[in-house]
């Protein structure tokens, strides 16, 4: 038994190295790898009867309590962890997946108390053991006996820590990977000296200092190989674009750029072997959270619904595929950086991609130009490298997700502001063969607004979870709360989730559900609903804020409305001003008599009157708005009216006010805001209900007869 289990080790020691040292594409990795797995798990079932064995021959019973406990604490782990059973009905995968999660911080309990206990525990015991193994003298086998502790607890650490790999979330398995791999070198350090003070505690020993040397030798080549490994894995991260096996690919910018871009051989696209199906993000059960979120975000989405495939089916009608593709660089990328835009011939198809999905912006390298837009930027992706297919190759990368980490990982660029403002910013101009430059959407900071050089855009709309490694929320929610209006075909689960979304967005903006202003619930501040906090959560503050100042001046009720941008870290609004609407509601009433009211809406959705808004008017060549969202008609934009970060917009409404009201007069206002106008909802979804309404910010005045507030 003791010769098997010392023949189990070599292997186990001598293919770990081997792993340690080599990269994830070299020919055989992944032979060696899984042997190094199943010897693990051989050493996992010989080692304890070859332990009791040494024990009784060496009677060695210093071992034994710390034996004991060590199976304790191993056998308590499912029962403390709190950890649900996986789908997986066999008990082995329960079991790994509990401790997996368990022991790298996936419950408050073991992250916040049993985990670093232990860790600290383990830090201890090897220094003590360890140092004590070292200058022990030989005599009486004192040395033998520390040393032999030390490999017990550094061996079961690294055995415990490799065999579970394939079950721990894959967001903390790096943390799992960083100790097994430290454990195991310094468990084969600990074991060169047991064997070195076991061999010769009956011949001379060798001096303290000359065990020392040997020791920092070992450890030395340990290091060397740490190194080695920590090198190939980061040199990729550094440059992705020329790491191996990569392809690049980039979104076509200029008319010349996207004619070639929709030409099978005219551009350099990506392979459609790089694809990958966002959701198995989630369905292999890596990062399941975080695909949950993305699935209901509008990201998901941009290429799969009502507004963007009547858009851009009015553009493929005049025969401009080269058009659609400069929508689809934003909104259905993939198909644009692997050459299938031929896909849309005949219209814009429901399926086949997964809009802004995971590959695009994991594989995103570097933005076009000083100030990215119109979705000009660069990816470099690859195939993640795992042979066999199937379950094996996911068992693969399970087993090691250096490769998949390089190619997708997040790096400086993707963390960054500018992956977002590259889709994010719309401007037509030269270079488009527009007469003029037309800046039609952005979301950044002018030099001159507070906080140009500190804030980003994750600050708020990637909210960071609880999670460990502080990851970002993917839902990236904006002012959108209406995705479900215009994407068809959700199942119970999908609806669950762009429900979430909804509220989530809600909260963002501070925005609440319209109702008609005369309603006498209506408050004079609503509050933000229960639903949209977070427990332990205060709400935030409206994006905007809204006050109100009421005079009278001879037959005329003055009143001035202004509107403060005090959260909204770019200008408002930043959407598309041909399908958005934001304006101002005010109403004037003295008791039940209604004096005034513009702004509200008529019976087919409509705003009535001429209210004060937000926005721009795109003009065509013959000076009309432009219809269908066609931008490539655009010739003009005028009357632009946005509200920067901080800023303010002051209206002033002139009422005319019967001389004989000498009542109290209530003044109420609120600003609202619809992602898309009826007209154009109306043409591209026919017979669906107007979109929503959101109020962003209300106020009210009150002013009594010949009072000026």
């Amino acid at each position: 038994m003791l010769r098997v289990a010392w023949l189990i080790a070599c292997v186990v020691a001598i293919s770990g190295l081997l792993v340690l040292i080599a990269g994830v594409l070299w020919p055989g990795y992944f032979v060696v790898l899984w042997l190094h797995w199943l010897a693990g798990w051989g050493l996992l079932g010989v080692g304890l009867p070859a332990l009791v064995l040494h024990l009784k021959k060496t009677d060695s019973s210093l071992l034994a309590p710390f034996l004991l406990l060590a199976l304790v604490a191993v056998a308590a782990l499912p029962a403390i962890s709190g950890v649900d059973a996986p789908d997986e009905s066999d008990l082995l995968p329960f079991l790994l997946d509990t401790y997996g999660r368990a022991l790298t911080g996936r419950d408050v309990l073991m992250q916040h108390v049993i985990a670093p206990t232990a860790l600290a525990a383990l830090l201890i015991v090897t220094i003590t053991t360890g140092v004590g193994g070292l200058l022990a003298p030989v005599q009486g086998r004192r040395s033998a006996r520390w040393s032999g502790l030390c490999i017990t607890v550094l061996a079961a650490w690294a055995l415990a820590t490799g065999a579970w790999q394939p079950w721990v979330q894959r967001d903390t398995l790096f943390l799992a990977t960083s100790a097994h791999t430290a454990t195991g070198l310094a468990a084969l350090v600990a074991l060169s000296l047991h064997v070195l003070s076991s061999r010769l505690w009956k011949r001379e020993a060798p001096t303290p200092r000359a065990r020392l040397a040997l020791a920092a030798a070992l450890v030395g080549i340990g290091g060397t190989m740490v190194a080695i490994h920590r090198a190939e894995t980061v040199a990729a991260h550094k440059d992705r674009e020329h790491a191996a096996g990569m392809q690049t690919s980039r979104i076509p910018a200029t008319p010349e750029e996207l004619e070639a871009s929709v030409q099978p051989t005219g551009w350099k696209h990506l392979g459609v072997e790089v694809l990958r199906d966002s959701m198995s993000c989630g369905d292999a059960r890596c990062h399941p959270d975080i695909t949950d979120e993305w699935a209901g975000s509008p990201h998901r989405f941009s290429g799969r619904n009502r507004l963007y495939q009547a858009a851009v089916d009015d553009l493929l009608l005049g025969g401009s595929l080269a058009q659609a593709s400069f929508c689809a660089g934003c909104h259905d990328p993939e198909r644009v950086l692997t050459g299938r835009m031929a896909e849309y011939i005949g219209g814009v198809p429901d399926g086949g991609s997964d809009g802004v999905s995971c590959l695009v912006c994991h594989t995103m390298v570097q933005a076009d130009g000083e100030r990215p837009a119109n979705g000009a930027f660069r990816v470099a992706a690859a195939a993640d490298g795992y042979p066999w297919g199937g379950e094996l190759a996911r068992r693969n990368l399970l087993l090691d997700p250096r490769r998949h980490d390089q190619v997708l990982g997040v790096n400086l660029f993707v963390i960054s502001p500018r992956p977002c403002k590259v889709c994010h910013r719309v401007v037509l101009g030269p270079d488009l063969g527009f007469a003029k430059t037309h800046v039609l959407q952005d979301t950044s900071l002018a030099p001159w607004d507070p906080g140009a050089d500190s804030i980003v855009c994750e600050e708020c709309h990637v909210d960071v979870m609880d999670r460990s490694f502080d990851q970002y929320r993917h839902e990236m929610v904006g002012i959108n709360a209406d995705l479900a209006s215009y994407v068809d075909g959700l199942g119970p689960e999908d609806e669950a989730r762009v429900a979430a979304v909804r509220l989530e967005a809600l909260r963002q903006a501070g925005a609440v559900a319209w109702m008609p202003i005369e309603a006498p619930q209506w408050p004079a501040e609503p509050p933000v609903p229960p639903d949209m906090v977070r427990p332990g959560e205060i709400a935030p503050p409206r994006a905007l804020a809204l006050a109100l100042e009421a005079t009278r001046e001879g037959d005329e009720l003055v009143v001035a409305a202004r509107l403060r941008n005090q959260r909204i870290g770019h200008t408002f609004p930043s959407g598309p001003p041909d399908l958005q609407e934001v304006w101002l509601e005010v109403r004037v009433t003295q008791g039940e008599r209604v004096l005034h009211h513009v702004g509200d809406l008529d019976e087919q959705g409509r705003i009535s009157g001429a209210p004060p808004w937000l926005g721009a008017r795109e003009l065509d060549a013959s000076g009309a708005p432009i219809q269908k969202h066609r931008l490539f008609e655009l010739a003009e934009v005028v009357d632009k009216r946005v509200l920067r970060l901080g800023g303010v917009v002051e209206d002033v409404l002139r009422i005319p006010l019967d001389p004989e009201v000498d009542e109290p007069v209530q003044i109420r206002a609120r600003w609202l805001f619809r992602r898309c106008n009826p007209d154009f909802s109306g043409w591209a979804m026919p017979g669906r209900p107007v979109f929503a309404t959101w109020e962003l910010a209300s106020a009210t005045a009150l002013l009594g007869p010949g009072s000026s507030d």
